[in-house]
């Protein structure tokens, strides 16, 4: 029963998901909810899920990844050079239909995620999930305030079911944290 807890909860807070729930936020909140343009970048960002989930089940098949979170540290550094792509590829199409400022900077700071998880991967497996759930959490919480206070327990709860389904060691969960961390910490400078 705990293992199948402990799976559900990193299958729900996956980064795929946690990402496209920020991303709608931010969208919507960044266009005023306009149906049509959050309708058009949330098929962009389908697209993108869609080729990155295609290129792990290909990973999987030829052997370069030996599951789906790509748990092993040694075969992260393919998947995110592949992320870095899609993500300036995301940053210059957003530069070139002229998106706001604030997108530009979303996008941005995204592109400075996936590039520290990868100078961080040569060192220590850090948690994705963490970071991710640590980034949606803090930033829900910065922007609503009020019931988004109850995000924060997520963290917690996230890392425990990555340690107990053997994903990561507690070192990678707290690196995963300290990684969320910066990144907030980063972006709140880089937009203000």
């Amino acid at each position: 029963m705990m293992k199948k807890t402990a799976q559900f909860i990193s299958i729900v807070l996956h980064p795929f998901i946690l990402f496209d729930i920020g991303i709608f936020f931010f969208v919507g909140e960044n266009f005023h909810w306009n149906s049509q343009k959050l309708f058009m970048w949330g098929m962009v960002i389908l697209v993108v899920n869609i080729l990155l989930i295609l290129f792990i089940k290909w990973g999987m098949r030829t052997k370069h990844f030996s599951n789906f979170d790509v748990s092993k540290r040694r075969q992260r550094f393919l998947l995110y050079q592949v992320v870095i792509f899609l993500a300036a590829i995301f940053y210059l199409v957003g530069r070139f239909v002229g998106v706001s400022d604030t997108m530009l900077q979303f996008s941005l700071l995204f592109l400075i995620f996936i590039i520290i998880l990868e100078i961080i991967n040569t060192k220590i497996k850090a948690s994705v999930h963490i970071a991710s759930i640590t980034i949606l959490s803090l930033a829900a919480l910065e922007y609503y305030r009020g019931i988004f206070v109850l995000l924060l327990i997520l963290i917690p709860l996230l890392g425990w079911s990555r340690v107990y389904t053997k994903r990561h060691t507690v070192k990678e969960v707290i690196a995963g944290f300290l990684i969320g961390m910066l990144i907030v910490i980063a972006a709140n400078v880089i937009v203000k």
